[in-house]
C-alpha cells in the first residue's frame, strides 16, 4: 500500500518546513551564531525565582528584590561548541537541585543551594525543550525525538546525584522543541513530525499517537480527561488523554500555535487561553470547544500566558506585556518593557516574572485594575552578570 500526494500537498509540506527554519532562525540563535540565545521560563522555588538566561547561565534570584542568591556561572561546553551554549528549556526541579538540559546535549544537575556544578550527563543528542520531573524520576526529550528516563538518586550529606536510567532511550519522534508534560504515568510528548504521543513511563511503550496536518511546537496542557495543545496546520485541538480519541478542534485561528495554552475559569466555566503567532488570545470553552472571546494585539506571542486573579498575563516580540480580563478578553493595561518578549510568564500572587531580549529578567505587580507596575528597583540583566557587573542597574528609571 502507499499514499499518493498531490502536487499542492507535496507544495504545502515544503512551504510549511520552510517556513519552520526560517521561524527558527527568527527566534533563536542556536544554529551556527557566535552567542546563542536561549528562551526558558522559570519557576518559583520558595522564595526564588530560577530560571535560565539567554546567556546560558542558571539564575537563582529573589523574588522580592531580584537579587542573585549566588553568582551565576555559564554552563560548560567544549571549546569548539561555544556556538552550542544555549538553554531553550525550563528548569527542572528536584529538592534542592535543577536539572539544565543544554543545546549541546548535555544534561546538567546544579545546586540551588550554591549555584554548583553537581553533576552532567553527555547524550547524543541536542535539546530544545526542557526536563521533567516526576515524583523520583526524571525525563527529557531531544532535539532528534529520543526519550531519556532516568531515575535520581541522591546523597544528601554530599549533594551528589546519579541518574539510573529506567529503560534504554526509545526514538519517539523526529523532531522535538517542547518540554513534554506528565499526567498519570503518561508522557505526552509533542512533535515536528505533526503528533502528539502518549508513552507510559513505567515501560517506554507508545500508548498512543494521534497525527496532525503540521508541526507542533509547545507543549500540551491536560485538564481532567482534556488533552490540548495547538498545531501548525492552524487548528487548536483537544483529545481524549487516554484514548487519543479527538473531543473536538478549533478552526478559526488566524495564524500557527507556538506558545503552549494554559488554564483559567470564568465563574464556572473551565477555559483554555490558545495564543496564536498571529497576535492572537483565544478563549475556548474546555467542554464544548466553543469560542468565548478573542483578543488581538499587533505582534506574536511566543510564550505561555499566566494566569493573576481574573485577569490574563501575556507578552508579545512588539516588547509590550498586556493585561487583559478573563471574563471578556478586554485589554486592561500593557507595559512596553523595550525588547521582545518571548518566554513564558512565571506567575506568585500577583507578581509575574519573565526574560525580555535584553538579558532582562523582569518582575512586574499587576494591579486589580489591570495596571501593571515594575515589583523590582531593577530588572536583573544576566549579560552585565556575565561580564562581572553589577546585574541590578543603579538609578534605575522605570518604564511601567
Amino acid at each position: 500500500m502507499y499514499i499518493k500526494f498531490s502536487t499542492n500537498q507535496i507544495l504545502k509540506k515544503i512551504l510549511l518546513m520552510i517556513a519552520i527554519i526560517i521561524m527558527f532562525f527568527s527566534f533563536v540563535s542556536c544554529m551556527g551564531r557566535s552567542e546563542p540565545q536561549g528562551w526558558a521560563g522559570g519557576r518559583i522555588v520558595d522564595e526564588d525565582f530560577v530560571t535560565a538566561s539567554m546567556d546560558g547561565q542558571l539564575l537563582s534570584l529573589d523574588i522580592n528584590s531580584g537579587k542573585q542568591n549566588w553568582e551565576p556561572n555559564l554552563i560548560r561546553v567544549s571549546e569548539d561548541e561555544d556556538n552550542k551554549r544555549a538553554i531553550y528549556g525550563t528548569p527542572a526541579i528536584y529538592n534542592d537541585i535543577a536539572f539544565v538540559a543544554a543545546y549541546d546535549g548535555k544534561l546538567h544537575a546544579i545546586s540551588l543551594i550554591d549555584g554548583g556544578l553537581i553533576d552532567s550527563v553527555t547524550l547524543d543528542s541536542s535539546f530544545i525543550g526542557g526536563a521533567v520531573v516526576y515524583e523520583d524520576k526524571l525525563f527529557v526529550v531531544s532535539e532528534e525525538g529520543i526519550l531519556y528516563g532516568y531515575k535520581i538518586v541522591t546523597t544528601k550529606e554530599t549533594q551528589k546525584v546519579a541518574l539510573e536510567p529506567i529503560w534504554d532511550s526509545v526514538d519517539i519522534a523526529e523532531g522535538v522543541w517542547s518540554t513534554p508534560i506528565i499526567d498519570e504515568q503518561i508522557i505526552y510528548i509533542t512533535s515536528l513530525d505533526h503528533s502528539i504521543y502518549a508513552v507510559d513511563i513505567d515501560t517506554a511503550e507508545l500508548i498512543w499517537e494521534f497525527y496532525t496536518e503540521g508541526a507542533i511546537v509547545a507543549s500540551p496542557l491536560i485538564y481532567e480527561g482534556h488533552i490540548m495543545f495547538g498545531s501548525f496546520d492552524g487548528e487548536f485541538y483537544s483529545l481524549d488523554k487516554k484514548t487519543g480519541d479527538m473531543n473536538w478542534t478549533f478552526s478559526d485561528s488566524n495564524n500557527w500555535y507556538w506558545a503552549a495554552p494554559v488554564l483559567g475559569y470564568d465563574a464556572d466555566t473551565a477555559l483554555v487561553f490558545a495564543p496564536s503567532l498571529g497576535g492572537s488570545i483565544y478563549a475556548i470553552d474546555i467542554e464544548s470547544g466553543i469560542l468565548e472571546w478573542e483578543s488581538t494585539v499587533d505582534s506574536a506571542i511566543v510564550g505561555a500566558p499566566a494566569i493573576v486573579n481574573d485577569m490574563l498575563v501575556f507578552g508579545s516580540r512588539g516588547n509590550t506585556i498586556y493585561v487583559s480580563e478573563i471574563s471578556s478578553g478586554i485589554i486592561l493595561g500593557t507595559c512596553d518593557v523595550g525588547d521582545k518578549i518571548e518566554t513564558p510568564i512565571s506567575v506568585i500572587d500577583d507578581i509575574v516574572f519573565f526574560g525580555a531580549r535584553d538579558h532582562s529578567i523582569r518582575a512586574l505587580k499587576i494591579k486589580p485594575n489591570g495596571n501593571p507596575d515594575e515589583y523590582w528597583d531593577s530588572p536583573y540583566f544576566s549579560d552585565k552578570a556575565k561580564d562581572g557587573e553589577n546585574p541590578n542597574v543603579v538609578d534605575w528609571v522605570p518604564g511601567c
